[in-house]
Protein backbone atom coordinates (compact mmCIF):
# COMPACT_ATOMS: atom_id res chain seq x y z
CA UNK A 1 0.00 0.00 0.00
CA UNK A 2 2.82 2.38 0.89
CA UNK A 3 4.53 1.55 -2.38
CA UNK A 4 1.33 2.26 -4.27
CA UNK A 5 0.96 5.62 -2.60
CA UNK A 6 4.59 6.39 -3.26
CA UNK A 7 4.24 5.53 -6.97
CA UNK A 8 1.52 8.14 -7.29
CA UNK A 9 3.79 10.91 -6.08
CA UNK A 10 5.16 13.20 -8.73
CA UNK A 11 8.65 12.40 -10.03
CA UNK A 12 11.04 15.28 -10.65
CA UNK A 13 13.88 15.44 -13.15
CA UNK A 14 17.19 16.66 -11.69
CA UNK A 15 20.21 17.53 -13.86
CA UNK A 16 23.60 16.45 -12.59
CA UNK A 17 26.81 18.41 -12.97
CA UNK A 18 27.87 16.25 -15.95
CA UNK A 19 24.65 17.00 -17.80
CA UNK A 20 22.93 13.69 -17.17
CA UNK A 21 19.48 13.56 -15.62
CA UNK A 22 18.02 11.45 -12.84
CA UNK A 23 14.48 11.02 -11.63
CA UNK A 24 13.82 11.61 -7.94
CA UNK A 25 10.60 11.06 -6.08
CA UNK A 26 9.08 14.17 -4.52
CA UNK A 27 9.25 14.01 -0.71
CA UNK A 28 6.31 14.77 1.51
CA UNK A 29 6.22 18.25 3.14
CA UNK A 30 6.36 17.17 6.78
CA UNK A 31 6.68 20.74 8.11
CA UNK A 32 3.38 21.87 6.64
CA UNK A 33 1.70 18.87 8.23
CA UNK A 34 2.44 20.13 11.74
CA UNK A 35 -0.31 21.60 13.92
CA UNK A 36 -0.80 25.37 13.78
CA UNK A 37 0.45 25.80 17.36
CA UNK A 38 3.78 24.18 16.49
CA UNK A 39 4.18 26.27 13.35
CA UNK A 40 3.39 29.42 15.33
CA UNK A 41 6.07 28.44 17.84
CA UNK A 42 8.58 28.10 14.99
CA UNK A 43 7.54 31.51 13.73
CA UNK A 44 8.23 33.03 17.15
CA UNK A 45 11.97 32.85 16.33
CA UNK A 46 11.50 34.88 13.14
CA UNK A 47 11.06 38.57 12.40
CA UNK A 48 7.62 39.83 11.39
CA UNK A 49 8.82 40.40 7.82
CA UNK A 50 10.03 36.80 7.60
CA UNK A 51 6.79 35.51 9.10
CA UNK A 52 4.69 37.27 6.49
CA UNK A 53 6.89 35.92 3.68
CA UNK A 54 5.95 32.39 4.73
CA UNK A 55 2.54 33.12 3.22
CA UNK A 56 4.12 32.63 -0.22
CA UNK A 57 5.33 29.10 0.52
CA UNK A 58 2.09 27.26 -0.22
CA UNK A 59 -1.65 27.38 0.22
CA UNK A 60 -1.22 25.82 3.67
CA UNK A 61 0.92 28.78 4.81
CA UNK A 62 -0.96 31.54 3.01
CA UNK A 63 -3.02 32.77 5.96
CA UNK A 64 -1.24 31.03 8.81
CA UNK A 65 0.58 34.20 9.94
CA UNK A 66 -2.74 36.01 10.44
CA UNK A 67 -3.42 33.97 13.57
CA UNK A 68 -0.04 34.19 15.30
CA UNK A 69 -0.48 34.90 19.05
CA UNK A 70 2.52 37.24 19.25
CA UNK A 71 3.40 40.51 17.55
CA UNK A 72 6.99 41.80 17.55
CA UNK A 73 7.53 45.20 15.93
CA UNK A 74 11.17 46.35 15.72
CA UNK A 75 10.84 49.63 13.86
CA UNK A 76 14.23 51.26 14.32
CA UNK A 77 15.83 52.37 11.03
CA UNK A 78 19.54 51.78 10.64
CA UNK A 79 21.93 54.72 10.47
CA UNK A 80 21.73 54.67 6.68
CA UNK A 81 17.93 54.91 6.62
CA UNK A 82 15.97 58.13 6.84
CA UNK A 83 12.77 59.20 8.58
CA UNK A 84 10.72 58.25 5.51
CA UNK A 85 11.90 54.67 5.88
CA UNK A 86 10.81 54.69 9.52
CA UNK A 87 7.38 55.95 8.50
CA UNK A 88 7.04 53.17 5.92
CA UNK A 89 7.72 50.62 8.65
CA UNK A 90 5.00 52.16 10.79
CA UNK A 91 2.62 51.87 7.84
CA UNK A 92 3.61 48.21 7.57
CA UNK A 93 2.50 47.65 11.17
CA UNK A 94 -0.83 49.34 10.54
CA UNK A 95 -1.48 47.07 7.56
CA UNK A 96 -0.42 43.96 9.46
CA UNK A 97 -2.76 44.67 12.37
CA UNK A 98 -5.63 45.29 9.95
CA UNK A 99 -5.11 41.83 8.43
CA UNK A 100 -4.34 40.01 11.67
CA UNK A 101 -7.30 37.83 12.65
CA UNK A 102 -6.02 36.21 15.80
CA UNK A 103 -8.54 36.16 18.63
CA UNK A 104 -5.71 36.40 21.18
CA UNK A 105 -2.43 38.30 21.34
CA UNK A 106 -0.34 36.63 24.02
CA UNK A 107 2.70 38.86 23.48
CA UNK A 108 3.24 42.33 22.03
CA UNK A 109 6.74 43.80 21.60
CA UNK A 110 7.26 47.34 20.32
CA UNK A 111 10.79 48.66 19.82
CA UNK A 112 10.82 52.12 18.26
CA UNK A 113 12.30 55.57 18.73
CA UNK A 114 9.46 58.05 19.39
CA UNK A 115 11.01 60.30 16.74
CA UNK A 116 9.51 58.02 14.08
CA UNK A 117 6.02 57.59 15.49
CA UNK A 118 3.20 59.39 17.28
CA UNK A 119 1.52 58.41 20.52
CA UNK A 120 -1.89 57.73 18.98
CA UNK A 121 -0.52 55.06 16.68
CA UNK A 122 1.17 53.24 19.56
CA UNK A 123 -1.98 53.60 21.68
CA UNK A 124 -4.01 51.84 19.00
CA UNK A 125 -1.50 48.97 18.82
CA UNK A 126 -1.56 48.51 22.59
CA UNK A 127 -5.36 48.69 22.66
CA UNK A 128 -5.46 45.94 20.04
CA UNK A 129 -3.32 43.72 22.30
CA UNK A 130 -5.32 44.56 25.41
CA UNK A 131 -8.53 43.59 23.61
CA UNK A 132 -6.83 40.25 22.82
CA UNK A 133 -6.14 39.51 26.52
CA UNK A 134 -2.40 40.08 26.15
CA UNK A 135 -0.13 38.30 28.64
CA UNK A 136 3.23 39.93 27.85
CA UNK A 137 3.98 43.57 26.97
CA UNK A 138 7.49 44.70 26.04
CA UNK A 139 7.59 48.41 25.14
CA UNK A 140 10.95 50.04 24.32
CA UNK A 141 10.98 53.69 23.23
CA UNK A 142 14.65 54.44 23.86
CA UNK A 143 16.62 56.69 21.53
CA UNK A 144 19.58 55.44 19.53
CA UNK A 145 22.17 56.71 22.04
CA UNK A 146 20.36 55.35 25.11
CA UNK A 147 20.83 55.48 28.12
CA UNK A 148 22.34 58.96 28.14
CA UNK A 149 19.91 60.39 25.61
CA UNK A 150 17.15 61.83 27.73
CA UNK A 151 16.56 64.12 30.66
CA UNK A 152 13.72 64.20 33.21
CA UNK A 153 10.62 65.70 31.65
CA UNK A 154 11.73 64.93 28.11
CA UNK A 155 8.77 65.54 25.80
CA UNK A 156 9.71 62.53 23.66
CA UNK A 157 8.86 60.10 26.44
CA UNK A 158 5.84 57.99 25.61
CA UNK A 159 2.88 58.30 28.01
CA UNK A 160 1.47 54.90 28.87
CA UNK A 161 -2.30 54.58 28.38
CA UNK A 162 -4.15 54.01 31.71
CA UNK A 163 -5.83 50.90 30.25
CA UNK A 164 -2.58 48.95 30.74
CA UNK A 165 -3.00 49.15 34.51
CA UNK A 166 -6.41 47.48 34.29
CA UNK A 167 -5.31 44.47 32.23
CA UNK A 168 -6.07 41.47 34.43
CA UNK A 169 -4.46 38.96 32.02
CA UNK A 170 -1.07 40.71 31.92
CA UNK A 171 1.70 38.53 33.40
CA UNK A 172 4.87 40.31 32.24
CA UNK A 173 5.36 44.05 31.74
CA UNK A 174 8.64 45.52 30.45
CA UNK A 175 8.88 49.28 29.93
CA UNK A 176 11.78 51.38 28.64
CA UNK A 177 11.98 55.17 28.32
CA UNK A 178 8.35 56.04 28.95
CA UNK A 179 6.22 57.99 31.40
CA UNK A 180 4.30 55.65 33.71
CA UNK A 181 1.40 58.08 33.99
CA UNK A 182 0.04 56.13 36.97
CA UNK A 183 -3.75 56.27 37.43
CA UNK A 184 -5.46 56.31 40.81
CA UNK A 185 -6.77 52.78 40.26
CA UNK A 186 -4.43 49.88 39.41
CA UNK A 187 -5.52 46.26 38.96
CA UNK A 188 -2.78 43.91 37.75
CA UNK A 189 -3.82 40.75 39.52
CA UNK A 190 -1.89 38.39 37.16
CA UNK A 191 1.36 40.34 36.88
CA UNK A 192 4.40 38.25 37.89
CA UNK A 193 7.30 40.14 36.26
CA UNK A 194 7.81 43.91 36.14
CA UNK A 195 10.88 45.45 34.47
CA UNK A 196 11.39 49.23 34.32
CA UNK A 197 14.30 50.69 32.33
CA UNK A 198 15.21 54.38 32.17
CA UNK A 199 11.95 55.35 33.83
CA UNK A 200 11.63 58.32 36.19
CA UNK A 201 9.70 57.09 39.21
CA UNK A 202 7.88 59.47 41.56
CA UNK A 203 8.44 58.94 45.28
CA UNK A 204 5.59 56.47 45.88
CA UNK A 205 5.37 54.95 42.40
CA UNK A 206 6.93 51.57 43.23
CA UNK A 207 4.82 51.16 46.33
CA UNK A 208 1.64 52.07 44.42
CA UNK A 209 2.42 49.62 41.62
CA UNK A 210 3.46 46.62 43.68
CA UNK A 211 0.67 46.92 46.23
CA UNK A 212 -1.81 46.20 43.44
CA UNK A 213 0.11 43.24 41.99
CA UNK A 214 -0.77 40.39 44.36
CA UNK A 215 1.29 37.69 42.57
CA UNK A 216 4.34 39.78 41.60
CA UNK A 217 7.54 37.72 41.87
CA UNK A 218 10.26 39.70 40.09
CA UNK A 219 11.00 43.43 39.95
CA UNK A 220 13.83 44.87 37.82
CA UNK A 221 14.92 48.51 37.92
CA UNK A 222 17.50 49.46 35.30
CA UNK A 223 18.91 52.97 35.00
CA UNK A 224 15.89 54.42 36.79
CA UNK A 225 16.07 57.91 38.37
CA UNK A 226 19.72 58.35 37.46
CA UNK A 227 19.29 62.10 38.03
CA UNK A 228 16.76 61.80 40.85
CA UNK A 229 16.27 60.17 44.24
CA UNK A 230 14.99 56.61 44.03
CA UNK A 231 12.59 55.20 46.60
CA UNK A 232 12.27 51.39 46.53
CA UNK A 233 9.65 50.79 49.20
CA UNK A 234 7.59 47.61 49.16
CA UNK A 235 6.56 47.30 52.81
CA UNK A 236 4.09 44.41 52.66
CA UNK A 237 4.48 42.56 49.36
CA UNK A 238 6.42 39.28 49.20
CA UNK A 239 8.99 39.54 46.41
CA UNK A 240 11.26 36.76 45.20
CA UNK A 241 13.82 38.77 43.23
CA UNK A 242 14.79 42.45 43.06
CA UNK A 243 17.25 43.31 40.27
CA UNK A 244 18.91 46.73 40.19
CA UNK A 245 21.21 48.18 37.55
CA UNK A 246 22.29 51.61 38.77
CA UNK A 247 24.60 53.85 36.74
CA UNK A 248 24.66 57.31 38.28
CA UNK A 249 25.96 60.19 36.18
CA UNK A 250 29.10 61.70 37.72
CA UNK A 251 27.51 65.15 37.59
CA UNK A 252 24.36 63.96 39.43
CA UNK A 253 25.89 61.83 42.19
CA UNK A 254 24.22 63.81 45.00
CA UNK A 255 21.07 61.69 44.80
CA UNK A 256 19.76 59.26 47.42
CA UNK A 257 18.24 55.79 47.37
CA UNK A 258 15.85 54.23 49.89
CA UNK A 259 15.50 50.44 50.08
CA UNK A 260 12.70 49.10 52.24
CA UNK A 261 11.66 45.59 51.19
CA UNK A 262 11.30 43.47 54.34
CA UNK A 263 9.91 40.44 52.49
CA UNK A 264 12.51 40.28 49.71
CA UNK A 265 14.28 36.94 49.22
CA UNK A 266 16.98 37.69 46.61
CA UNK A 267 18.84 40.88 45.59
CA UNK A 268 20.94 41.28 42.41
CA UNK A 269 22.88 44.53 41.97
CA UNK A 270 24.91 45.65 38.96
CA UNK A 271 26.61 48.92 38.14
CA UNK A 272 27.87 51.14 40.91
CA UNK A 273 27.40 52.42 44.46
CA UNK A 274 28.05 56.11 43.91
CA UNK A 275 24.93 57.86 45.16
CA UNK A 276 25.41 60.34 47.94
CA UNK A 277 23.30 58.38 50.44
CA UNK A 278 21.75 54.92 50.73
CA UNK A 279 19.04 54.35 53.31
CA UNK A 280 18.71 50.60 53.87
CA UNK A 281 15.74 50.27 56.20
CA UNK A 282 14.52 46.67 56.06
CA UNK A 283 15.87 43.60 54.29
CA UNK A 284 15.16 41.18 57.09
CA UNK A 285 13.99 38.26 54.90
CA UNK A 286 16.85 38.44 52.41
CA UNK A 287 18.53 35.07 51.83
CA UNK A 288 20.70 35.72 48.77
CA UNK A 289 22.54 38.78 47.46
CA UNK A 290 24.90 39.32 44.55
CA UNK A 291 26.86 42.49 43.70
CA UNK A 292 28.52 42.89 40.29
CA UNK A 293 30.09 46.32 40.70
CA UNK A 294 32.05 48.50 38.32
CA UNK A 295 32.63 51.23 40.89
CA UNK A 296 31.71 51.88 44.50
CA UNK A 297 32.58 54.15 47.38
CA UNK A 298 34.11 52.07 50.20
CA UNK A 299 31.80 53.48 52.88
CA UNK A 300 28.74 52.67 50.76
CA UNK A 301 29.86 49.08 50.25
CA UNK A 302 30.54 48.79 53.97
CA UNK A 303 27.01 50.04 54.67
CA UNK A 304 25.51 47.32 52.47
CA UNK A 305 27.67 44.58 53.93
CA UNK A 306 26.68 45.60 57.44
CA UNK A 307 22.99 45.51 56.47
CA UNK A 308 23.36 42.07 54.87
CA UNK A 309 25.14 40.29 57.72
CA UNK A 310 22.26 37.78 58.00
CA UNK A 311 22.32 36.74 54.32
CA UNK A 312 23.08 33.06 53.73
CA UNK A 313 24.50 33.44 50.20
CA UNK A 314 26.52 36.60 49.48
CA UNK A 315 28.54 37.13 46.27
CA UNK A 316 30.61 40.19 45.39
CA UNK A 317 32.34 40.60 42.05
CA UNK A 318 35.95 39.40 42.52
CA UNK A 319 37.42 42.01 40.13
CA UNK A 320 36.05 44.79 42.29
CA UNK A 321 37.47 43.18 45.42
CA UNK A 322 40.91 42.93 43.78
CA UNK A 323 40.82 46.62 42.88
CA UNK A 324 39.94 47.47 46.49
CA UNK A 325 42.88 45.39 47.71
CA UNK A 326 45.26 47.20 45.35
CA UNK A 327 43.99 50.57 46.57
CA UNK A 328 44.45 49.53 50.21
CA UNK A 329 47.98 48.30 49.48
CA UNK A 330 48.82 51.57 47.77
CA UNK A 331 47.45 53.60 50.67
CA UNK A 332 49.40 51.50 53.17
CA UNK A 333 52.60 51.87 51.14
CA UNK A 334 52.09 55.62 50.79
CA UNK A 335 51.49 56.07 54.52
CA UNK A 336 54.56 54.06 55.50
CA UNK A 337 56.83 56.03 53.17
CA UNK A 338 55.33 59.32 54.26
CA UNK A 339 56.19 58.58 57.89
CA UNK A 340 59.82 57.84 56.94
CA UNK A 341 60.07 61.25 55.31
Amino acid sequence: MEEAEGSKRQKLSVTRGDGSQILVRETRDLLSGLHDDLLHHIMSFMSMEEIIRTGFLSRRWRYLWRNIPFLDFALRPSNEEDRHTGERRVSFVETLLFRHKGSRVKKLCINVDTYYINKYQVDSWIDYALDGDVEELDLDFSAEDFPGSYLPGDELLYDLPPAIYRCETLQSLKLCCCDLNLPTSIHLRSLKTLCLTAVDLPTNAISALTSNCPVLEELSLKHCNIYLNLNISIPTKHLNILRIIDQVDEFFDDTEMVIDVPNLLSLEWKGCLLRDKYHIKRLSSLLKARFDLEDALPDKLELFLHSLHHVQDLTIDCVFIQVCKLVLCFVEYFNSNWKKC
